[in-house]
């Protein structure tokens, strides 16, 4: 009988060790990535005089040159060059307009992306962004992310970081929105109907170590200037 326990313990031990290696090696395939921010400008000149609006992205980039790590970056490019496309011609015809009205304040223009990195640990990597606009009006802020798996190097969906069919993870969001931002039953329910026609891949979204942080542009879900966030536990 001794000998059977041992044996038995002995088995134990061998499995938990190499459960323990198995674990120790899949860890040490993801180390921390290193990597810059680099803050691009485009200044905006009228009349050929710089007005001191100011309009810039802050691109990250991975270090390294491995398929994975070229991938990452070629999507975190296309990002920033999408986002000129979009937004610089507008941009600048508001504050040209605006200097051509006789305004003297559009040095406080902006329309800027400021990135930060919110999880480098294992086999994410996320960003963190938050969007600014100010031509005059209103300002506008909203937050959104991107989330990578440093296995493949693709851009990651809600449904690979949180566990739960599209109508759970949905019922999370709503109810995260409703307990943060005091809805009353109505407005839950019309925000219900909205996200009911979202795919998980249309969420912007980054993580933490234990959380993640799905993001709202301002007006998209609610009024008002200013974008909402949610955080659940990953």
């Amino acid at each position: 009988m001794k000998k059977f326990l041992s044996l038995v313990l002995a088995v134990a031990m061998l499995t938990s060790l190499v459960v323990g290696v198995g674990s120790l090696s899949a860890n040490a395939a993801y180390k921390k990535y290193t990597y810059k921010i680099v803050t691009k400008q485009k200044p905006i000149v009228v009349n050929g005089t710089e007005t001191g609006a100011d309009f810039h992205y802050q691109l990250v980039k991975v270090d390294g040159n491995t398929d994975v790590i070229k991938k990452i970056n070629n999507k975190l490019k296309a990002g920033y060059t999408n986002y000129v496309k979009s937004v610089f011609a507008q941009f600048k015809y508001c504050v040209e307009n605006d200097v051509k009205n006789g305004r003297d304040d559009c040095d406080s223009y902006y329309a800027t992306i400021d990135s930060k990195i919110t999880c480098n640990k294992g086999k994410y990597f996320s960003i963190a962004m938050t969007d600014s606009w100010y031509a005059g009006g209103v300002s506008n802020h909203s937050d959104s992310g991107i989330t990578f798996s440093k296995k493949t190097g693709k851009a990651l969906k809600l449904s690979n970081v949180l566990s739960g069919t599209r109508t759970k993870i949905t019922a999370r969001i709503v109810n995260a929105l409703a307990k943060k931002y005091k809805l009353n039953a109505s407005r839950k329910t019309e925000i219900k109907n909205i996200l009911k026609k979202y795919k998980l891949s249309d969420y912007k979204f980054y993580i933490t170590n234990k959380t993640v942080v799905v993001c709202f542009s301002a007006y998209e879900i609610l009024s008002g200037g200013t974008g909402q966030t949610v955080t659940l536990k990953r």
